[in-house]
């Protein structure tokens, strides 16, 4: 019975084997679809069949044997009726026999290496290169010099523009003759310009070329040249007039001397004008009439005697107003001063705490008139009096002695509902269990409802409030649902959070939830911080994991194809090429821990960004099958 457990056991082994692909060497799990065996190693190789010629003649295997012979160090195919070496293929041996030309000019010698080709020196000529075969890229620098050049074989045609400079043309090679005058530079009338007199030549400098004839005759352009007011007179009889062409404020300008100003000089460049100024004052003067002004004018005017305005407040105008009459300054001021002799000569000064009773810029209405304020006697304290004159048809205001309240106390000021005015009324408070909280019953009374609102004194240290329970557990104690625009908590550790879920009777403060940092919740359970949601950028959420995780059900990953290169992020975990498609992997030190998984179901090998792969060698290409990456912050590191 065993033995046939095991030979059914062999036998479902060796039929998987006979019906599955087989990987040796290195990354075993990424196979060609198409391949029944595939071998993959840096420093292994494959090693087929050793054989001598003798041997492998002897053996007529299937066609697509290999063995490699030892006598002929070569790899050789069974191609169905012979073997044939790999080296020498179907075409056969080289030969250096002469078909196409008169002698042998490639010699081929056999190496263990290889063979070796040789070109005969002198074999290759201008009749074996083809037309356009050599461009000047094949040419190397300086390769062909003027020996190598026939005469005549370079034709004008050949050379560009620019190509010769004056370095390269030989001096009196090109006479005078061989330029063409073509501009024309030199006119017909121009030939006799220079005659060929010693020294007589035409030399290019920065202000031009310049001929100038010295005869001084008439018929030449050396003429002296006067100038007389706005004509210019020419050595040879002729004047220009430039009066025409003088502006609207052209023309000569006759300077006069005046008593106040003195003109010297001929207006030469030697005796420009000069002028000269003296008298005058430094601008307008005003003549006041002092018989029929009234301000008073003394002095001249001058500096040792200026001008001086004398004048009284009496000269000066005034407009009433108020209780004042006069009409000048000087008796309004005198007006004003009366008033003021007469509030001290009362006792009533005005100080910066009595007005005074000299009705001076404070009243009082009483009905439609303006009462002048009398006075405050400060020498009593008590409550301020407000009495009503009507005899002298003021306003007194009194300092009185307050009067006792009855009862003494509980009192509050309130408006009286008959006549409007506010007085003393006693203050009813109502009585009730000690933590009661009254509130409104909308019917002008208090009410309490201790089961649902009440201020638990016993509590802690200074009481706790409770909402729908009068036994609260902590500062507040809700009992029911709590609905909240929002919550605001800065306090909170690991080991104390600030939200923490505690159970009825329970101690389990250290369990809940706090806030870290700016953008950063923590969640503690038992003390440990087991969670933390993070946000490093505008909208990217990252949730860390700080303690293990058990997953109860399936996990959903994100999945995606390719349709062409693309740069993986955290958006990405499994990933299967569509095509030929390269993959670029983040920086393996910014993404520390994080997995991906690429399935390569083409036949093609795209490149990657670098990964170690199973055996630790760096590698750039994703071969087919699957391949497993995770960073370790410095590299990403291939783990199936």
């Amino acid at each position: 019975m065993k033995n046939s457990i095991v030979l059914l056991l062999i036998a479902l082994i060796v039929s998987s084997f006979l019906s599955a692909q087989i990987k040796i060497g290195d990354n075993p799990q990424n196979i060609d679809p198409s391949s029944v065996l595939e071998l993959e190693s840096t420093d292994k190789v494959l090693v087929v069949t050793r054989v001598t010629t003798t041997q492998m003649n002897a053996i007529v295997p299937m066609q697509g044997a290999l063995a490699y012979n030892t006598d002929l160090q070569s790899v050789h195919y069974y191609d169905g009726t012979q073997w044939v070496s790999i080296g020498a293929g179907a075409g056969g041996p080289f030969t250096t026999d002469p078909i196409e030309n008169a002698v042998s000019t490639v010699v081929i010698t056999p190496l263990n290496g290889g063979s070796n080709f040789e070109v005969a020196p002198n074999s290759i000529r201008t009749e074996q290169i083809v037309d356009g075969g050599i461009n000047g890229v094949d040419l190397q620098n300086g390769s062909i010099t003027g020996d190598k050049l026939t005469n005549s074989s370079v034709i004008k045609e050949k050379i560009s523009e620019n190509a010769v400079g004056p370095h390269a043309i030989q001096r009196d090679s090109l006479p005078l003759s061989y330029f063409l005058n073509d501009v024309p530079f030199l006119t017909a009338g121009d030939i006799n310009i220079v005659s060929n007199d010693p020294g007589n030549i035409l030399e290019a400098r920065a202000d031009g070329v310049f001929y100038n004839d010295t005869d001084g005759s008439g018929g030449t352009d050396d003429q002296n040249l006067t100038l007389t007011e706005n004509v210019i007179g020419i050595e040879d009889g002729n004047t220009i007039d430039l009066t025409p062409i003088l502006g609207s404020g052209g023309g000569s300008t006759t300077i006069n001397s005046t008593p106040t100003v003195t003109v010297a000089g001929t207006g030469t460049t030697a005796d420009p004008y000069l002028l000269t100024s003296s008298g005058g004052a430094d601008g307008s003067e005003t003549i006041i009439d002092a018989t029929n002004s009234t301000i008073g004018v003394t002095g001249s005017g001058t500096t040792a005697n200026p001008y001086i305005l004398t004048s009284n407040a009496a000269d000066v105008s005034f407009t009433p107003a108020g209780n004042t009459l006069s009409t000048n300054v000087q008796n309004a001021i005198e007006e004003i001063q009366t008033d003021l002799d007469g509030l001290s000569a009362g006792g009533e000064a005005n100080t910066t705490s009595n007005q005074g009773s000299g009705g001076v810029g404070l009243t009082l209405t009483k009905n439609v008139f303006d009462l002048p304020f009398k006075s405050i006697n400060a020498a009593d304290t008590g409550i301020l009096s407000v009495t009503d004159d009507t005899a002298n048809n003021e306003i007194d205001i009194d300092i009185v002695p307050a009067t006792p309240l009855t009862p003494a106390k509980d009192q509050m000021l309130i408006t009286n509902s008959t006549n409007n005015l506010v007085e003393w009324a006693p203050l009813s408070i109502p009585t009730g269990t000690s933590g009661s909280i009254f509130f409104s019953d909308g019917s002008g009374g208090l009410a309490e409802n201790n089961a649902n609102l009440f201020w638990d004194t016993s509590f802690g240290t200074g009481g706790a409030l409770g909402i729908g329970t009068n036994n609260p557990q902590g500062k507040l104690h809700v009992a029911g649902e709590i609905r909240s625009e929002g919550y605001n908590s800065t306090f909170g550790t690991e080991g104390s959070p600030a939200y923490s879920f505690i159970a009825s009777g329970s101690d389990d403060s250290n369990t809940g939830m706090y806030r870290i940092a700016a953008d950063e919740l923590g969640f503690s359970v038992g003390g440990n911080l087991a969670l933390t949601v993070d946000e490093p950028s505008t909208g990217v959420t990252k949730v860390v994991i700080k303690e293990s995780l058990e997953v109860g059900a399936s996990v959903t990953m994100a999945v995606l194809t390719t349709s062409g290169a693309t740069t993986l992020d955290d958006t990405h975990y499994t990933i299967i090429l569509g095509g030929n498609h390269n993959i670029t992997l983040p920086l393996a030190s910014s993404v520390t821990g994080r997995v991906y998984i690429i399935k390569n179901v083409t036949v093609n090998t795209p490149t990657i960004s670098s990964y170690i792969d199973s055996i630790g060698t760096a590698t750039t290409t994703i071969g087919p099958g699957v391949i497993q990456l995770q960073s370790d912050g410095t590299n990403w590191q291939q783990i199936n």
